[in-house]
């Protein structure tokens, strides 16, 4: 039987590694973009040669994702905006303290 859950943890770990290491790798998004549609160019053929269709099932919301990506979202704008402002020489006047 086909596993949703796999396939959305594949794409979950993509993204939170593109998004927590931008800053420091610039081109990881572009990685990512052929990354991900390998893997749907993939994932479609799985689908349709190795399992059987799965049965449509009605959903109110894409949980637990939608809160994972926030969580994610939300942990990248931390750790890039830590990452510009330690790294970055326009904040060398500021001590460690006020950084």
């Amino acid at each position: 039987d086909y596993d949703v859950y796999e396939d959305m943890d594949e794409v979950l770990i993509l993204y939170g590694y593109t998004t927590l290491f931008v800053v420091a790798c610039p081109w990881v998004p572009a990685v990512s973009l052929i990354s991900s549609v390998l893997e749907c160019f993939l994932d479609q053929k799985k689908l349709i040669f190795l399992y059987r269709r799965p049965m449509p099932n009605p959903a109110a919301n894409n949980e637990p994702w939608d809160t994972a990506f926030d969580i994610f979202g939300v942990l990248a704008m931390m750790t890039n905006t830590a990452v510009i402002v330690f790294s970055s020489n326009a904040f060398e006047g500021w001590s460690h303290k006020h950084k």
